[in-house]
């Protein structure tokens, strides 16, 4: 199974890549191309994302890749974190770790997202040649099932307005109508918040 890293370092075209050249083809430039572009960085909702998609499409991996630390703001916090990153596990809050348990056990709960991913895998990377230019294309489904792309999200408003606003400003959409290497089905399910309440509309097109 191809890694995260070696998919972001396959040069082929992905939504991204797309997303970047809408905006401008100096956006793309200076993201992808720029010799001294600076090395991409994780928000912190950012990494919460991360967290809660090992948490809900690959929980048996959750353990080995997280761990809970001290907070990082005392000096046995920032040794401990230092010691797990040394160890390939990234550090985590008890209060991240809390949050993407409880949007996972939401996930879970809800009959057509858990019937989503009853079957299929999570991450599988996919290539292919695009007809009309010849670029060689890629994308990597947060799952996918053989008939349908599921592509999870996190959002701190899961009113119409704000998880309408949420696919918008992510170009969701957009990675949907470009990328797929075939007509599928695809399904977008989002947590409506990343403090107490995880109610969850499911979103197919």
């Amino acid at each position: 199974m191809t890694s995260n890293a070696d998919y972001h370092a396959d040069p082929a075209i992905s939504a991204s890549h797309l997303h970047a050249v809408a905006n401008s083809p100096y956006h793309y430039w200076s993201r992808f191309l720029a010799p001294d572009r600076p090395p991409s960085v994780q928000t912190a909702a950012m990494k919460l994302g991360s967290l809660t998609h090992c948490a809900v499409l690959e929980p048996d991996e959750l353990s080995s890749r997280y761990g809970i630390c001290l907070p990082r703001n005392t000096k046995a916090g920032k040794e401990m974190a230092a010691e797990m990153e040394a160890g390939g596990i990234e550090a985590v809050t008890n209060t991240d770790m809390e949050q993407a348990l409880a949007m996972a056990a939401s996930v879970r709960s809800h009959q057509a997202a858990a019937a989503l991913l009853r079957d299929g895998k999570a991450e599988q990377s996919f290539w292919w040649d695009d007809i009309q230019t010849g670029l060689r294309c890629k994308c990597r489904p947060d799952w996918y099932n053989g008939t349908t792309i599921v592509d999870l999200k996190t959002t701190t408003d899961a009113s119409p307005r704000g998880l309408l606003s949420r696919l918008r400003s992510g170009g969701t959409t957009f990675s949907r109508t470009t990328t797929s290497p075939a007509p599928l089905l695809s399904g977008l399910f989002s947590s409506q918040s990343r403090s107490s309440t995880h109610s969850l509309p499911l979103v197919t097109s």
